[in-house]
């Protein structure tokens, strides 16, 4: 048997026939009388032949597949084609001019779900300089008040508008932004130069303002005007003007070099100047002289607005007059403190005007600036504002006078109870003030606004105390004014 099965053993598999295989199979698993170095192949080839039969077993699923073989190829194939094709459409619809605005709407409401919210800037406002522009330098995102932060506007007067600064990156409220001693109009204006960068040279030893001043070109470095140069400089001080600093800056350079003259500033307003005539000649020219006349002029026209003002409250409209003089003798009657109605120099453009508006609601007063070189012109708006600045002065000092003279009660108190080792003692907040009136003071005054009592507060041993006000016009960095036993300061 075991010659049998090695016969077979050495047939091709192919060979050996099922009747051998199964017999051969018997006999092992019955039958294992020996063990030899040669390996049981019958049970072996029994396996291998289960396996490759199971391979060929027909698969439900691959059939399915074969017989549905077109429909899978193109289902696939329509896969394949459609993203490529909404890629397509949707590039398309992006790009198109009204679906494209709803698109952007509906991105701005997504970025402002998220917590990335982007200023959106108001329609329809008659500026076109940005909120984020108008928050940074004016405090408000709104301009409310288009005389001062309206794109005609300049605030800092230094003969550059609003818009004009925004697109030149300068500060409105700064009339030299580069801090080179030029005014930023007269930089853009007349002397070409940057007005945000002080060294238009690109040199960082002198700034525009000594370029300017020593007669040197800052766009040539190193080489003075000529005299083309200098003519066409002088033409554009005529034509704009200057403003400070460059009048201060510059000084005799003005004269000496570019041949520049008060004289030859154009007249701004109605009134002109006599040819041949110079209405500066025998006036002080220095800065203090300059800065004393326009003190004069602005306190004047700010008593005078504010006698405008009050007496709008009680005509309902302003003077109908067609002078200064005129006007002055109508509001005569509501100014508080000596006014003079007459500009110091009254030549030339250096007068007083008032114009008031065809409906009588408004005004305008003008004063020409030695120091500015430009007209100034004061309306309604600024007169209001000036009242109640003037109002504010009033009711402040009126607070600290009543401090200091609660404070002198106190310690007339103090100095009448204290005792032994004690140097102040003062009354608890239950007693103040009726333990103070009438024997320290007759009245306890009171804020003259609000009709409020002060903050009083007394320390633990009563050895100390605080007196507090709250002003409407502190000074920087302050917000009130106090009292204690010690002295009376802002805090």
């Amino acid at each position: 048997m075991a010659k049998e099965s090695q016969q077979i053993n050495n047939l091709p598999i192919g060979q050996q026939s099922d009747e051998f295989l199964e017999e051969d199979a018997l006999f092992y698993n019955v039958m294992p009388k020996e063990q030899t170095s040669s390996p049981m192949v019958g049970p072996k080839i029994k396996v291998e032949q289960a396996k490759e039969f199971a391979a060929h077993e027909p698969n439900s699923i691959m059939a399915y597949i074969e017989q549905h073989k077109k429909l899978f190829v193109f289902v696939l194939a329509l896969l394949l084609l459609a993203y490529p094709a909404y890629y397509a459409i949707n590039k398309y619809t992006l790009n198109s001019g009204d679906e494209n605005i709803l698109t952007d709407e509906a991105l701005k409401n997504l970025e402002n779900k998220g917590g990335n919210k982007q200023p959106q800037e108001p329609k329809d406002l008659p500026y076109k300089t940005p909120t984020e522009w108008q928050i940074r330098f004016f405090g408000s995102e709104i301009c409310s008040e288009l005389e001062k932060c309206g794109d005609e506007a300049d605030p800092d007067r230094d003969g550059l508008k609003n818009l004009e600064e925004f697109n030149k990156e300068t500060d409105p409220n700064n009339a030299d932004s580069d801090q080179d001693g030029l005014a930023d109009g007269d930089e853009v204006y007349a002397f070409n130069t940057q007005s945000n960068n002080a060294h238009t040279a690109q040199d960082d030893k002198y700034s525009d303002g000594d370029y300017i001043k020593g007669g040197y070109n800052p766009q040539n470095k190193d080489k003075l005007f000529s005299a083309g140069e200098i003519a066409d400089i002088s033409a554009k001080m005529k034509q704009f003007g200057l403003h400070q600093p460059t009048l201060t800056t510059l000084g005799d350079s003005l004269q000496k070099l570019y041949k520049f003259t008060s004289a030859e500033i154009p007249a701004t307003n109605t009134t002109s100047i006599p040819a041949g005539t110079n209405p500066l000649e025998g006036i002080d020219q220095s800065p203090e002289a300059k800065q004393d006349r326009d003190t004069q002029r602005s306190n004047s026209n700010k008593n005078i607005a504010i006698a405008l003002v009050k007496y709008y409250a009680d005509k309902y409209s302003y003077p109908p007059a067609s002078s200064f003089s005129d006007m002055f003798n109508s509001v005569k009657p509501y100014i508080r403190v000596a006014t003079n109605p007459v500009d110091p120099i009254n030549k030339g453009q250096y007068v007083y005007t008032y114009a008031p508006s065809s409906d009588g609601r408004d005004f305008t007063l003008t004063f020409f600036s030695e120091t500015q070189n430009q007209v100034i012109s004061v309306r309604a708006a600024d007169a209001k504002k000036y009242q109640e600045q003037e109002e504010a002065a009033v009711f402040d000092d009126q607070r600290k006078n009543n401090l200091e003279t609660i404070r002198t009660a106190l310690l007339l108190y103090s100095s009448n109870h204290a005792g032994g080792n004690q140097e102040y003692v003062f009354p608890n907040t239950q007693e103040y003030p009726s333990v103070l009136m009438p024997e320290f003071i007759t009245q306890m005054p009171k804020d003259p606004k609000t009709n409020e009592p002060y903050e009083y507060k007394v320390s633990e041993s009563f050895d100390s105390f605080t007196l507090k006000a709250v002003l409407d016009a502190p000074a920087p960095g302050t917000t009130g004014y106090l009292c204690n036993q010690e002295e009376c300061r802002a805090y």
